[in-house]
């Protein structure tokens, strides 16, 4: 055999990209293409406003490309919130050619009725006398109280004064867009698109096939039918790597779902990753860790019992948790007078530990030809990550677990996300199945049995007796390929073919040196 069929690096996500949308499974992506899933899936997240900054108490935010989620492409994006921005800069235009806001009013309110703009105040005698007691009010505003620092505030929106029309329609705009970047909804789906980005741009894959992802959109109370889904869409192709990036308690049913997404990697011998969450160990954020005890006898206990019989199941081997969310960007902050408000965050977007753990694996692929270095945290990272102030250091997790804790966690069956102190790079101390066995064997083993799945369905009908020969050649390919060197050890040996006309291929081979932590020979039989 000459020549071998690509060997993308496929990878399949289940995460909340549309929290309203059913699973289903979509096409094959190169890494260039997430705007187009983007497009294709067609979300719009529907956010619940207060009436009295929005009277429709409501807002469909349309999502066609991963921008799309910025604040001032939202107000691009949404009419009502275009009109917003448009009555802003017509006002102040206008009142800067000195234009009599009685006009100015009535335009603008023709124009853009329903926007919450004062009526002008009223002229004559009364007029002057509101504005020699706004102007004494301006003046008491800026004056501190004993142990106050004097700043003015923001305008109010019952402000009657022409003047503060654009800046009231910035600030109510600003409070909106608020609103939307704090429902839980918009930030899950957000968290979810910006894990796959984060997926596709931190391996340094040229633009093209080097990777290759699908989506299945998917909350908690669906994900027992996306997992159900792959095992029937993939059982003939199975992807290289599978992350659902949704997280997991202890709770019994999230115990059920854990051996489900088990079950679903085992059907499909392919490694699947999932997010451990702080209400897991029973806690309500990471940094509160260090009041457990010794992780591996904490999870001894008795409710905990499901945890560990997973363990024990052949899933287990397939199955990878991961915990300590990463920042995904910095926190929206709002400056007052701009001609777009844009919005305030009073916390960082948190993305999942196991689109992490994709990165890596695809970053390892990319630099070494095999998805097995992804531990190798001096080679392999996420790096340009935001670092957040925590009052300490910034730090790009939520948690900065130190070093007695990680041997913890990979004695308990579990591959955290960790930081060095003071840096802003993020990696996996240690790959590590549920099950305490390495992850780098099942890594190398799926990405073998999808090469030949690959490989048989493009060569087509061979000779019996040539079958073996060929496949020898054609992983002979692939190693050459991968740029790790050849395998020290290679035999393909072929039994007699079945009624069927399918050939039983036994497959010896020992890995070339720095693949695997151990060189020790693979056996496993194909049916080609």
């Amino acid at each position: 055999m000459q020549r071998i069929p690509p060997v993308p690096y496929q990878v399949v996500a289940v995460a909340p990209f549309a929290p309203s949308a059913a699973p289903r499974l979509s096409r094959s992506y190169a890494t260039d293409e997430l705007d187009t899933a983007l497009t294709d899936l067609g979300a719009v997240l529907a956010v619940p406003v207060p009436r009295e900054l929005f009277p429709a108490a409501r807002i469909e935010v349309p999502v066609r490309q991963l921008r799309d989620f910025r604040p001032e492409q939202i107000a691009r994006n949404v009419p009502g919130l275009t009109a917003y921005r448009e009555a802003a800069q017509h006002i102040r235009k206008a009142l800067a050619r000195r234009a009599d806001p009685q006009e100015v009013y009535a335009e603008a309110t023709s124009r853009w009725p329903g926007l919450p703009i004062p009526p002008p105040p009223p002229s004559g005698e009364a007029a002057v006398a509101r504005a020699r007691n706004e102007a004494i009010d301006d003046i008491f505003s800026m004056i501190a109280l004993p142990g106050e620092a004097a700043a003015p505030a923001a305008p109010s929106p019952t402000d009657h004064r022409a003047s503060t029309w654009p800046d009231q329609l910035d600030v109510l705009l600003g409070r909106i867009l608020s609103a939307v970047f704090a429902d839980a909804g918009f930030r899950t789906a957000e968290a979810a698109w910006r894990g796959l980005a984060t997926l596709t741009r931190q391996g340094p894959f040229p633009l093209g096939d080097g990777l290759r992802f699908r989506i299945v959109p998917a909350a908690a109370d669906t994900l027992a039918e996306a997992l159900d889904l792959l095992v029937r869409e993939l059982a003939a192709a199975p992807p290289n790597l599978i992350l659902v990036a949704l997280p997991f308690d202890s709770s019994p049913r999230s115990l059920e779902l854990l051996e489900r997404a088990a079950g679903c990697a085992d059907a499909l011998q392919a490694p699947l990753v999932v997010e451990l969450a702080p209400a897991f160990f029973h806690l309500s954020a990471w940094p509160e860790i260090t009041r457990l005890p010794h992780l591996p006898n904490y999870l001894e206990d008795a409710a905990f019992a499901k945890w560990r019989h997973l363990a024990e199941q052949p899933g287990g081997a397939w199955l990878t948790a991961t915990c300590n969310p990463f920042a995904g960007r910095e926190p929206h902050r709002s400056e007052l007078g701009h001609g777009i408000a844009a919005c305030d965050e009073t916390e960082p977007l948190w993305l999942s530990p196991a689109w992490a753990a994709g990165a890596l694996a695809a970053q390892s692929v990319a630099r070494f030809g095999w998805p097995t270095h992804l531990a190798e945290w001096r080679q392999v990272a996420l790096r340009g990550l935001p670092g957040i102030d925590t009052g300490d250091r910034p730090t790009p997790t939520a948690a900065v677990f130190p070093r007695e804790r990680l041997q913890q966690f990979k004695a308990a069956g579990i591959a955290p996300l960790a930081v060095e102190p003071g840096r802003v790079e993020a990696f996996l101390p240690h790959a590590v199945t549920v099950s305490g066995q390495r992850l780098e064997p099942v890594l190398y083993l799926n990405r073998l049995v999808a090469f030949l799945i690959q490989l048989h369905e493009a060569a087509g009908t061979l000779q019996p007796g040539a079958v073996a020969d060929e496949v020898a050649d054609a992983l002979a390919l692939l190693f050459a390929a991968a740029g790790g060197g050849a395998p020290a050890e290679l035999s393909v040996k072929a039994a007699a073919a079945a009624p069927d006309g399918s050939i039983p291929l036994y497959i010896r081979l020992a890995p070339p040196a720095g693949v695997l932590p151990s060189p020790e020979p693979l056996e496993f039989t194909f049916t080609w």
